[in-house]
């Protein structure tokens, strides 16, 4: 079952360039999922009763283009291939002119938040989303990041109350601001992000220490950035972006 709403691209969601910033995409990414859960009766009022919730494990992401300061967006997601403890969730993101601008997969677990493990998801949540089980669409888990060889640079980052969401640990969004941190400024400034692939390895929780590796190479038409981010005793996250030259 596909839901939709339109946004508007606000001034604190945009970056020195007027481009919606990643993690302010992400952040909407979020935001239409857990309104389609409450539409459906099954948001956080239900997670909190029932202590239950769902954890993103991976993202896979391509930019055709980033929305800017102002501009009218209308964003679709869509659940499905639910199975016994992950779901696939699909986003499609438009212009007022219909054009793609971004298009997104993720991969989810329903988890105990008291046992912080994986519950089996019930009949009735499936149903809930439209009967989106494994035999109504292909389940797929993503690709997995590789591991990052060596590193150009590290930065330390102390985990704080804010970074914390409903599922008490650090919310995923939070990774893209460590991961992009530790970016040069040359890269940032000359090429744009075309295509994202993230794997949540670990959870992490208030005052842990992580720390944010990047590696550069040069790959097909721009540069891939290879992320780790590690605590005291994980590695709780990899990514992979994807860098094209500015026009």
């Amino acid at each position: 079952m596909e839901y939709c709403k339109d946004y508007f691209i606000h001034y604190y969601q945009v970056d020195r360039n007027r481009d919606l910033t990643i993690v302010s995409l992400i952040r909407i990414l979020e935001d239409i999922a857990i309104l389609q859960s409450e539409e459906v009766g099954y948001g956080l009022d239900y997670y909190e009763r029932e202590k239950v919730g769902w954890m993103l494990s991976r993202w896979e992401i391509k930019i055709n283009q980033l929305p800017k300061f102002k501009e009218k967006i209308k964003l679709t997601t869509r659940p499905q291939a639910m199975n016994r403890f992950y779901a696939n969730r699909y986003y499609w993101l438009y212009n007022e002119e219909g054009d793609l601008l971004v298009e997104a997969a993720s991969l989810w677990i329903f988890f105990n938040i008291e046992k912080r493990r994986p519950q089996a998801v019930s009949r009735e949540i499936i149903d809930a989303y439209a009967g989106t089980d494994r035999n109504e669409y292909p389940f797929t888990r993503l690709d997995e990041v590789e591991e990052v060889p060596s590193y150009d640079y590290s930065k330390k980052f102390e985990v704080s109350t804010d970074a914390i969401d409903v599922n008490n640990h650090v919310n995923n969004s939070r990774y893209f601001s460590w991961a992009l941190s530790v970016v040069k400024k040359e890269i940032i400034t000359n090429y744009k992000i075309s295509e994202i692939r993230v794997n949540y390895l670990k959870e992490t929780n208030i005052n842990d220490k992580v720390m944010s590796f990047y590696h550069s190479k040069a790959e097909g038409d721009g540069i891939s950035t290879l992320h780790s981010m590690k605590n005291e005793m994980h590695e709780v996250c990899r990514m992979k972006i994807h860098w094209t030259r500015k026009q």
